[in-house]
């Protein structure tokens, strides 16, 4: 069973070092959702709330696009602040994500 997760751990630290390498050469803002994601699993909160906050703060060119990824960086950040313990954070993302999705 060790092993499963050992190996299991190592794919995982391989994707997040495809994912940002991907990044700094110009790749889809797909791939940062997916590595936040990835790193929300891992529960490295603290990585994946600076890169959800530099994607949030990127995507407002107001098109429909760009507005529904902000859309989805919101609603995962709102979830790594629910599991950090801070639910007014949550709140406020959550807000900010209903209030985006209205535009």
């Amino acid at each position: 069973m060790l092993s499963v997760y050992l190996i299991a751990l190592l794919i995982s630290h391989q994707a997040i070092s495809y994912y940002e390498h991907s990044l700094k050469g110009g790749g889809p803002p797909s791939l940062q959702y997916d590595l936040a994601q990835l790193l929300l699993k891992m529960k490295r909160y603290d990585k994946c709330e600076k890169i959800l906050r530099m994607s949030v703060e990127q995507d407002e060119t107001g098109d429909v696009d760009s507005m529904q990824r902000r859309t989805k960086y919101l609603l995962l950040l709102a979830r790594v602040y629910r599991q950090t313990g801070r639910p007014g954070d949550s709140v406020t993302f959550l807000d900010q994500a209903i209030e985006a999705q209205h535009r």
